[in-house]
């Protein structure tokens, strides 16, 4: 792979201080592209902005500062999970209320869309042949599978699936639009997320492995090698796509 190409790019992560965005951090500073972190977290080993993407109604105006001040990146990543307090009101139930789906499609579909087209615009505007890569779920390509729930404390989502496929939607929009500006657009659906808390659910690991070819959960490294994959002269043609990352989940 030449991911040598990402020697001196600029990248803005939004989500940086998360598990995947750490991630990220760490692999592309390892191969010399400036990080610049867009979060409510910092992290001091990195450039750091501090954005809130709640704050829909200024977020053009937040992201616009980020660019003022650090310039206009050459990849953007958006790893970001802004889960709001009343998300366990969206389990499929009758006890759902509408202003939790509202309000979570505002700050998690919203916000992707509000700085997918904005980075686009500025990278239009300050000519860079640039990579934006959204990080989204399989759930945005299939429903969750409600057995794989079934007697863990992790809670189904009935929004969570419409929300990925909001995101899978403008990524294949950026890329329509922008494409003719040499700026390329992918998303990227990893399958379950390994992570500390993860661990402790024995049995809905259980569940989601029986599913699983490889029978192992997606580690943040998995998605980090496709995003600097993405982002390096190796992918020049690769736009619009959809692109998996779960052993073999969707497969089977």
């Amino acid at each position: 792979m030449d991911f040598l190409s990402l020697s001196n790019k600029k990248v803005f992560i939004v989500g940086g201080s998360g598990l995947i965005g750490s991630q990220l951090c760490n692999d592309f500073y390892k191969f010399g592209a400036e990080v610049i972190i867009l979060d409510k977290k910092k992290n001091k080993n990195y450039k750091f902005f501090n954005i809130n993407l709640e704050k829909t109604d200024s977020l053009i105006k937040q992201i616009k500062l980020a660019i003022d001040l650090y310039g206009c990146p050459d990849i953007f990543v958006n790893a970001s999970y802004p889960k709001t307090k009343d998300w366990s009101y969206l389990y499929f139930n009758s006890n759902y209320k509408v202003e939790s789906i509202i309000k979570n499609i505002n700050d998690h579909l919203a916000s992707y869309i509000i700085l997918s087209l904005e980075i686009a615009e500025a990278m239009k505007k300050n000519k860079i042949i640039g990579s934006i890569i959204n990080i989204s779920s399989i759930y945005g390509l299939v429903a969750q599978d409600l057995s794989i729930y079934k007697n863990t404390s992790i809670k189904e989502n009935m929004i969570y699936s419409a929300i990925k496929s909001g995101i899978n939607g403008i990524g294949k929009q950026i890329c329509s639009a922008y494409g003719q500006y040499g700026i390329r657009s992918n998303v990227i659906c990893p399958g379950g997320i390994e992570n500390k808390k993860l661990k402790k659910e024995k049995i809905f690991i259980k569940n989601y492995l029986i599913r699983n070819p490889i029978k192992r959960m997606c580690k943040s490294e998995d998605v980090s090698n496709l995003v600097l994959f993405l982002s390096s002269n190796s992918s020049n043609y690769i736009s619009g796509n959809l692109i998996t990352v779960d052993g073999g989940r969707l497969a089977v």
